[in-house]
């Protein structure tokens, strides 16, 4: 069993998107270094600049029963219906949580937001200025 397995516990609809999901960025960003973390796939580039994870439960009025979570620090918070929650970290620094259906999800203003914050991390000094590990 691989490790992205091991990371959805045996939740097969989760797994599929995490694979749509890094083969995109992937796609979009071939240099990009994807970690498999205990909660979380990082994607970095010399720093990390997203990150996608499980929600941490199930049921949650007014979410689908499938979806995984993006997390994108910026420098401002971000609106919209995709969005699930936006709250400050220091610096003026923004932690963006993004709900994700599909991998087409990451079209559109998702994508120029996760561009955003790869051109932020490239330019931030150590852990605070991109995504914690």
């Amino acid at each position: 069993m691989d490790d992205i397995a091991v990371l959805c516990q045996g939740k097969p609809w989760e797994e599929a998107l995490f694979r749509e999901v890094a083969g995109g960025i992937l796609e979009k960003w071939p240099g990009t270094e994807i970690r498999v973390q205990k909660t979380q796939l990082s994607f970095r580039e010399g720093r990390t600049f997203a990150a996608v994870w499980l929600p941490p439960r199930k049921g949650i009025k007014g979410r689908p029963a499938h979806y995984l979570i993006l997390t994108l620090v910026l420098n401002r918070a971000l609106e919209g219906p995709e969005i699930l929650e936006a709250y400050p970290l220091e610096r003026g620094a923004c932690a963006n949580h993004i709900l994700l259906t599909s991998v087409t999800d990451l079209e559109g203003p998702v994508l120029a937001w996760l561009e955003e914050s790869k051109a932020r991390s490239s330019r931030g000094k150590g852990r605070r200025y991109g995504i914690p590990e």
